[in-house]
């Protein structure tokens, strides 16, 4: 019995002494506390002190306005350039046919003469109506296409804007300028205009 209990005891040391030795194991060496990384207590220090913004967001505003105000500009010349092409693509409309009118006006310039020469006691005839059924839906086919005749009789004051004198007589009335006042005599041709741009003065007489 004294031998069994030894036997034991025996065991039971050993298998003290081997948890011990298998504890070491999982152990960590050294401290307890976990080291440091290097540089810890500035980058600690870094976060707890804010740093100034201030010059850095003024830097930002301004590039920010500098931005606004040059595509403000770039917008601004945008827009006159979009309306200065919309004018000139409504003007190449507009006035697209003048060269063409141009050409077919002197062709209403000799109905109309022919009409003015009509000779006695045709007037009334049919060949002198037709001519003048033809001019009238000749005139109507051009207005419709923005033509239009310049206002002016015999009698009317000369306008060098729309007037072209062809022949003149010196006068001796002049006006409170000093300068001689020109009055039309006679239409020597008609001047139309075209969308409301003269593209033909008239040729008159004036004294």
């Amino acid at each position: 019995m004294i031998h069994n209990s030894q036997f034991i005891i025996h065991k039971l040391t050993m298998k003290e002494s081997k948890h011990k030795d298998r504890s070491d194991l999982f152990e960590p060496e050294g401290s307890s506390e976990p080291e440091r990384p290097e540089g810890s207590s500035d980058l600690k220090d870094k976060i707890q002190q804010p740093k100034d913004t201030t010059k850095e967001l003024e830097k930002c505003k301004k590039i920010a306005e500098e931005n606004l105000a040059g595509w403000q500009r770039e917008r601004a010349d945008f827009e006159n350039y979009r309306k200065r092409m919309e004018k000139r693509n409504l003007d190449l409309i507009k006035f697209a046919n003048e060269e063409l009118l141009l050409k077919i006006l002197p062709i209403l310039d000799h109905m109309e003469e022919a009409l003015k020469h009509t000779p006695k006691g045709w007037e009334k005839t049919s060949w002198v109506e037709g001519v003048k059924h033809i001019k009238n839906h000749f005139q109507n086919i051009l207005a419709a296409e923005g033509l239009r005749e310049i206002e002016l009789q015999a009698g009317d004051k000369f306008d060098p804007c729309t007037c072209e004198a062809v022949e003149k007589c010196e006068v001796e009335g002049k006006n409170k300028r000093g300068s001689r006042e020109y009055k039309v005599v006679e239409i020597a041709q008609k001047g139309y205009e075209l969308n409301g741009k003269l593209i033909r003065p008239a040729r008159v007489k004036v004294e």
